[in-house]
């Protein structure tokens, strides 16, 4: 431990004017460093905010797609086992029109 102690080579203010100096001066570096976490703090909250309003975007688009599939089946009619119907008339249209929106194809 000792041989820890010695390679120490720190040097400590003389006097008490010299003691008030670094005292601000450790100061003025502390409001600083604060200064800095507090920045980066804002920046981290308004990534997260970002983060937040992107993934309710998202999950707005999963709904819409979960819409336009279930418009879609509720306009299937079922002919057999494994065989299906759509008919032709507006809202089946419809409902593929949202299909092809949700997927991002042109009909």
């Amino acid at each position: 431990m000792s041989d820890l102690l010695d390679e120490i080579t720190e040097e400590c203010p003389k006097t008490v004017t010299a003691c008030h100096a670094e005292i601000k001066r450790l100061n003025a570096v502390i409001v600083a460093a604060d200064k800095q976490i507090e920045d980066k703090d804002d920046e981290i909250a308004k990534l997260e905010d970002d983060l937040d309003e992107i993934e309710e975007a998202g999950t707005v688009v999963d709904q819409d797609r979960e819409g336009a599939i279930n418009a879609f089946l509720d306009e299937c009619e079922r002919v057999g086992p494994l065989r299906f119907d759509v008919p032709r008339n507006d809202r089946a249209n419809r409902a593929i029109v949202a299909l092809h929106d949700v997927v991002g194809r042109k009909p």
